[in-house]
């Protein structure tokens, strides 16, 4: 089949790679090129990188004009696909294709319609989620389904290790959902809306922690947000990121939430939250190198006692 493919983000590339071996891409349609680092260099998406080495056609329109889509129109492709793409069609982009389009959502959906389905999952303290394919609708990810399948979210996983995961999988179920499609044999279930819940776009504040939470919230916001914008609090009037962490075994130590309890290189790191104590990992204090927690300790002392507050 002659394919449209829109994506933008690392996540997206195994997918891209995987129908490119066995279908014609004819477009790849991806998100602008945008100013990154330090120095602000203009830098192309990961999609567009993957284009490139594939030697495919790339797209990167600010936003889909009627222009655009009388573009993508004249290519004659048989069907689109998107993941991750980054922005919402409207009703007369639904029609590009004579197959239509279809979209990889990581949700088992109805559940987690919307822009954060894996950190939400994460943040719900989720142990299931999965992926599903389906068809293009006007109202967002409530198309039929074609393919669904799970996987676990384990204590270990954050939102990096679920996109990894999200990302193979998903190349291995889009093979089979298009060839189904080519053939004709493809079958759908319709969602039951009645079961759907919803989540946002993430914003940098979310990322702030609150230590009067309970701590198995602070320890899902901490791997929901280990991408972006990362779990953050303040020390000493500096902004402290952290980037890894599990609860600790220590009980309550009665003192107010935010206070780090102990901090040595044999004890750890551990930080007293509303409810339950948390053992920090991995942290980075600002304009600091990334460290493990020993290695922290080395260049910054005293901090029992410390009270560390929100961002």
């Amino acid at each position: 089949m002659k394919i449209i493919f829109f994506g933008t983000p690392e996540l997206a590339a195994p997918v891209l790679k995987r129908i490119s071996d066995s279908h014609t891409i004819v477009m790849v349609v991806t998100q602008p090129d945008t100013l990154f680092g330090r120095k602000q260099i203009l830098t192309p998406s990961p999609i567009a990188k993957v284009a490139e080495e594939l030697n495919l056609p790339v797209l990167k329109p600010e936003k889909l004009t009627t222009e655009i889509k009388e573009q993508l129109q004249s290519l004659n492709a048989d069907l689109f696909v998107t993941f991750a793409y980054g922005k919402i069609f409207k009703a007369d982009f639904l029609n590009i294709c004579p197959k239509g389009g279809i979209n990889i959502h990581p949700s088992l959906l109805p559940l987690y319609r919307g822009a954060s389905p894996i950190q939400s999952a994460i943040l719900a303290g989720e142990e299931r989620s999965g992926i599903s394919i389906q068809q293009i609708a006007l109202e967002v990810d409530s198309g039929d389904i074609l393919k669904s399948e799970d996987f676990f979210i384990t204590p270990e996983d954050n939102a990096i290790s679920i996109e990894e995961k999200v990302a193979v999988q998903a190349a291995d179920m889009i093979e089979q959902v298009l060839c189904e499609i080519e053939n004709g044999t493809s079958k759908s279930i319709k969602q039951d809306s009645a079961k759907a819940t919803f989540c946002k776009m993430i914003s940098k504040n979310d990322g702030n922690i609150d230590w009067n939470t309970e701590v198995n919230c602070i320890f899902n916001k901490i791997r929901a947000f280990a991408k972006w914008p990362v779990a953050s609090t303040m020390l000493d009037g500096k902004k402290l990121n952290i980037h890894k962490a599990c609860i600790s075994k220590m009980g309550n130590s009665g003192t107010p939430a935010g206070t780090i309890i102990c901090a040595d290189k044999k004890n750890g790191l551990h930080i007293q939250c509303g409810t339950g104590v948390l053992e920090i990992k991995e942290l980075q204090l600002a304009g600091k190198n990334k460290l493990k927690t020993a290695d922290f300790l080395n260049g910054c002392r005293d901090l029992a006692g410390k009270c560390l507050v929100t961002f």
